[in-house]
């Protein structure tokens, strides 16, 4: 009886996970920082600390007081860093890993700006993770359905929104 050989790994380097990053964004249509963590600890994020201070890789960006904008790399100046810095470092030296989201819309607040983020993080050699689905996006992939599913999502926030300031009507007796 011949045994076949299990291949084993030349160094521990190949054992090791690639980096991941937890993206997280405070926002009145977006789950609270604390689901959005909870959920980042159930993909596999470590819960670092240091002395009390969380150390762990998260990218937080509050954008509760920003209002309807095109211009969300101004208003999420965290993300816009991080994004840059991995881009910056994958030309140095080409690197992959995954980068986590909660939901679609904590992606994008709309379709274009979910493009942007998640072929930018691409761009950086970067898969994007979303809980929801849950799903793991890889350069290449087809956005389409993903993206139905942001403009889907962030209609009805705006709609919940616009609902929730009109003054409901009187009934007629």
């Amino acid at each position: 009886m011949v045994r076949k050989k299990t291949p084993t790994k030349a160094c521990k380097e190949a054992d090791a996970k690639p980096p991941r990053w937890a993206v997280i964004t405070l926002h009145p249509f977006l789950p609270s920082e604390t689901e959005q963590r909870a959920r980042a600890r159930a993909w596999g994020l470590p819960d670092d600390e240091i002395d009390g201070e969380d150390v762990a890789a998260v990218i937080k960006d509050d954008a509760r007081k920003v209002g309807r904008t095109t211009n969300w790399a101004g208003a999420l100046p965290k993300r816009a860093s991080f994004i840059d810095n991995v881009k910056a470092m994958h030309k140095i030296k080409p690197m992959t890993g995954e980068v986590f989201f909660a939901t679609p819309l904590c992606v994008g607040f709309g379709p274009g700006h979910a493009r942007q983020t998640i072929e930018a993080l691409w761009s950086a050699g970067l898969s994007v993770y979303v809980h929801s689905g849950p799903a793991l996006y890889r350069e290449g992939d087809d956005l389409t359905e993903f993206l139905a599913r942001v403009l889907s999502d962030a209609n009805t926030q705006y709609v919940s929104k616009y609902r929730a300031k009109k003054p409901s009507a009187k009934r007629k007796s």
